[in-house]
């Protein structure tokens, strides 16, 4: 029975692939997508990184930057300059590690390809600027922390100090001589954070080429077809084999009652016994 509808049905399930194919080339948006590359480096020490954990540990510090940057209003400055939303910015853009130590993929996709270009380098000098400026702050941050501590126990020591050495009591030769370690110790301490190579924070590719691509769910409309080509599938088996069925009884109607007959002799069968003569035979003698 289903030899004879396999060829319908492939043809039913190719024609409704082929046209939820042909719904998505219609309805999918056309757009342009590009990217620039930026590192931010970030150097806590003079050496490089010389093992696997140590260059991890620079790219989490390149991580959150990047992730500072982006949650204190990125696309928002962009938009001031850009005068594109906001929204419309953060929709289309995405920023993700690359390989690199500390280098990072901005991609956008925008309608038109001058802009998606425009927008990717946007994105990523905005990036650069402020990761400098971050880090610039943070540095001058510590500078002046490890600054007023030193000036902080300079005054104190200053004050001992102008005690004559014989009138210093044993507690305050013991403050002096560890308020002076302390001075020695922050000094050292402001000199590494001085002397630390300079962060490696620019733009290493703009944006340039241009890629056209075609957004939209394929397979959404694809897994629709199939659903409906399996249903019209379906529902050509069953009406074809309602017709079927049909033309059957139509053909057999016209002989009912030998149907039923027959059905009635195999049920009840009889033996049909040979008619007994009725005609008496009187004695050949006769009657006297």
């Amino acid at each position: 029975m289903l030899r004879r509808y396999v060829l319908p049905c492939a043809l039913i399930l190719f024609v409704s692939i082929g046209a939820g194919g042909l719904a998505y080339k219609r309805q999918a948006k056309t757009v342009y997508s590009t990217n620039c590359v930026f590192q931010a480096f970030i150097h806590l020490s003079r050496e490089d990184p010389s093992t696997p954990e140590h260059a991890q540990f620079i790219g989490g510090l390149a991580l959150q930057e990047v992730g500072t940057v982006a949650s204190s209003g990125l696309y928002r400055r962009v938009s001031a300059h850009e005068k594109t939303p906001a929204g419309v910015i953060a929709s289309e853009t995405t920023t993700a590690p690359s390989p690199g130590l500390g280098t990072f993929f901005v991609t956008v996709m925008d309608p038109s390809p001058a802009r998606a270009t425009r927008l990717a380098n946007a994105v990523c000098n905005e990036y650069v600027s402020s990761i400098k400026k971050n880090r610039a702050d943070q540095l001058a941050a510590k500078v002046k922390a490890v600054q007023d501590r030193i000036d902080s126990i300079e005054s104190e020591v200053a004050k001992l100090a102008a005690i004559p050495a014989a009138k210093l009591t044993p507690g305050q030769k013991v403050t002096l001589q560890t308020r002076t370690a302390q001075i020695l110790y922050n000094s050292q301490l402001l000199a590494n954070i001085t002397s630390y190579p300079p962060d490696e924070v620019s733009l290493l590719s703009p944006a340039g080429t241009v890629n056209k691509q075609k957004i939209g769910d394929l397979s959404k409309k694809l897994v629709i077809a199939g659903v409906a080509g399996v249903l019209v599938c379906f529902l050509y088996i069953l009406i074809g084999e309602i017709l079927a069925m049909r033309g059957s009884d139509s053909r057999g109607s016209g002989s009912l009652d030998e149907h039923i007959n027959e059905r009635e002799s195999a049920r009840n069968p009889q033996v049909i016994q040979p008619a007994r003569s009725t005609v008496s035979h009187e004695d050949p003698r006769g009657v006297h």
